[in-house]
């Protein structure tokens, strides 16, 4: 509905709604968002990131070792596809998260599921480029300030605000690994990446004043598949497979969330339906340094969780759809199992309401109004 581009804007006294994004702040340094109502939107009422971004410096140095393995290398040639097979390469640990023999792919890495994670973050790692981001000190260069006051937000489709990184796997890079590059480009013909992910610059977000999250919503109706779209049910159809995807079976964001919350007392159970206040999102994938700030004004710890984090590569498996061992099933595995390798391994953030201490949690069933807004001028 409004992208704002440009320093030292302001939106204030408005009701902003009904759009795929209410508002996107992108390269909108200073903004301030006040004694507004942002509801009704099909995503995201308040998108923030930055078209600022570092690509991969292909010629630093990666240096790692497990067990009996080595490399030691510039990351173009970690990452070089054609070393499939020849000992710590990117390429090889990726075979071995696959862990499928298909099309010539396969990894000869022996070690065990915990160290294969620790080398796939180093891959992630190697591919991550913070450099004029974050200091020495580990302090933050943010691209931009966003500064939200006295703002209601209801009704999102998927969370209240979110805070934008871009994707940055290994198949965005070269189209790792050599059996995805395979099944990608040989069997479906789809062209490969050549080094389009990045790491996004961050954002700092300051909330304030009388700002309220009303986004209270069934977790049934979260849809994330206006995120991701997949073809993974043609896919299978088109060979004779009868089988029905959802987005969930793949890229399980929403069931680990659900089952995190679950965990934490988060969720409130009214008219056997289950509710969440979808409050804040920290796209994953490629690492987000964006960050949200809440003025001492906000009382944070009786209304918002901490941080959840739903780190997809390590707990995502028990959720992943299983197949059988013909050449299509093992097709349909290997591409259920890589959305991670074109968004990248960093986890997903979320914010939702805190533990569940009453019978009618804060502002559930309510709804921000324009007497909130006219309150709010005369004070």
């Amino acid at each position: 509905v409004i992208d704002v581009n440009g320093n030292n804007n302001t939106i204030k006294n408005s009701i902003i709604s009904l759009g795929k994004t209410l508002v996107r702040a992108f390269n909108s340094d200073n903004l301030l968002i006040d004694n507004s109502i942002l509801t009704r939107s099909g995503e995201f009422n308040l998108k923030v990131g930055s078209d600022k971004y570092n690509k991969v410096i292909e010629d630093n140095e990666v240096n790692i070792s497990s067990n009996e393995y080595r490399f030691n290398g510039s990351t173009k040639d970690f990452m070089n596809i054609d070393n499939y097979l020849e000992g710590l390469t990117a390429n090889n640990i990726l075979e071995k998260y696959l862990d499928v023999d298909m099309l010539g792919g396969g990894s000869n890495l022996n070690i065990d599921k915990t160290e294969l994670n620790r080398l796939l973050y180093l891959v992630q790692d190697s591919l991550n480029n913070i450099n004029n981001i974050v200091n020495t000190d580990g302090s933050v260069n943010y691209a931009q300030t966003i500064n939200i006051n006295d703002t209601s937000f209801d009704d999102s489709g998927l969370f209240s605000i979110a805070l934008e990184t871009m994707f940055n796997g290994p198949y965005l890079y070269n189209g790792s690994s050599f059996t995805v590059k395979g099944a990608m480009h040989e069997l479906l013909g789809s062209p490969l990446p050549n080094n389009i992910g990045g790491t996004s610059l961050p954002s700092l977000v300051n909330i304030s004043g009388d700002t309220r999250f009303y986004d209270w919503k069934k977790i049934s109706d979260i849809d994330i598949s206006n995120l991701i779209s997949e073809n993974l049910s043609y896919l299978a159809s088109s060979v004779g497979l009868d089988i029905e995807f959802g987005i969930d079976s793949f890229f399980p964001v929403k069931p680990i969330l659900k089952d995190k919350a679950k965990a934490l007392g988060n969720i409130y159970n009214y008219e056997n339906e289950e509710y969440i206040n979808t409050a804040i999102a920290y796209y994953g994938g490629g690492i987000n340094l964006s960050e949200i700030n809440f003025n001492e004004e906000f009382n944070k710890e009786k209304i918002l969780s901490e941080v959840i984090e739903v780190n997809l590569l390590e707990e995502s498996e028990r959720y992943l759809v299983s197949f059988g061992d013909g050449t299509v099933d093992k097709l349909i595995t290997v591409l259920s199992k890589c959305v991670l390798f074109a968004a990248g391994f960093e986890p997903f953030k979320f914010v939702t309401n805190s533990k569940i201490n009453s019978d009618t949690p804060y502002l559930f069933g309510k709804h921000p109004t324009v007497n909130t807004l006219k309150e709010n001028l005369k004070k």
